[in-house]
């Protein structure tokens, strides 16, 4: 199957041809990025990656195109077979395709893993998002734009959007000063192969008003004209996410912090990152993050 993936990202002509395709689709980025609006040019190119993805929490047939692992693919590979409906993505994915535009259009980038993962069944609080670093305000900052959801995170008590000031607030107690600053939403497009898992699935998100049985459709992806069902369904952070998790998350928190239920926020989740972040952490101010979060 990766014979219909021939192409080499790295050539200087494809990857100039791919940011004026995205540059093309996304209204105003030129002008922001020659104005170095940068806190606004990042945002739409967030906006343009949550309206490219397709939510599987099977991932449809990426393990035909690459090891089960998106970063065996370059990013003009992973828009074309979202884009023909061949694979599909979760929080991991969505963020490591924004994290691969915004390369492209010459930011550091890198995603963050966070939360608890569990060994014992029991619920995992994690979340994959992207930071990526930007000149605003008169200084460099780096900026949590989250592509599943379509939102950026800010500091309302000083109207800072720097991720590692957000860590210092929230470790210090105050992380009723962060709120949430979201992008344009839409029914994001939910499909899974149609076997005995997407029954399962697709139950639950029924269950929990994500979607509703009758947006339920079946179709074909592109290229290998795999059998897919799904339909367009709400993931609304706030509308949607919290409503669902928001309960079990603090459960967890009161676990494995100790501190009570009611004094836990979704944002204490952002001070325990996971796996090796630390190791591949991209910007200068790593000893801002050991400071300020749990990492282990």
């Amino acid at each position: 199957m990766r014979s219909f993936l021939n192409y080499d990202i790295s050539n200087s002509i494809l990857r100039d041809a791919l940011k004026n395709r995205i540059a093309e689709t996304c209204g105003k980025l030129r002008s922001l990025l020659q104005e170095k609006d940068h806190l606004s040019a990042t945002s739409i190119l967030r906006d343009y990656v949550y309206r490219s993805i397709i939510w599987s929490d099977d991932q449809i047939n990426l393990d035909l195109f690459s090891r089960n692992n998106m970063y065996d693919l370059d990013l003009q590979q992973i828009l074309y077979l979202l884009d023909s409906r061949e694979i599909g993505v979760l929080c991991g994915g969505a963020s490591l395709l924004l994290k691969k535009v915004y390369q492209l259009f010459g930011y550091t980038s890198e995603t963050y893993n966070y939360g608890f993962s569990s060994t014992d069944g029991s619920y995992s609080p994690t979340h994959v998002t992207t930071l990526v670093e930007i000149e605003h305000g008169g200084e460099k900052q780096i900026v949590l734009q989250d592509p599943t959801f379509n939102m950026t995170l800010f500091n309302a008590a000083n109207s800072n959007y720097d991720f590692i000031c957000m860590l210092e607030a929230v470790s210090k107690g105050a992380a009723e000063s962060i709120q949430v600053k979201k992008g344009a939403q839409r029914p994001v497009p939910i499909f899974l192969k149609d076997d005995a898992m997407a029954k399962d699935v697709l139950r639950y998100y029924i269950d929990s008003g994500v979607l509703r049985p009758g947006d339920i459709e079946r179709a074909e992806t592109s290229i290998t004209n795999t059998s897919i069902i799904g339909g367009r369904g709400d993931l609304d952070y706030q509308r949607s996410y919290l409503s669902r998790r928001e309960a079990d998350i603090k459960k967890v928190l009161k676990k494995n912090t100790g501190k009570p239920e009611e004094n836990c926020t979704l944002y204490d989740l952002l001070l325990y990152p996971l796996g090796d972040f630390l190791e591949n952490f991209p910007f200068s101010r790593k000893k801002e993050i050991v400071r300020y979060t749990k990492a282990r």
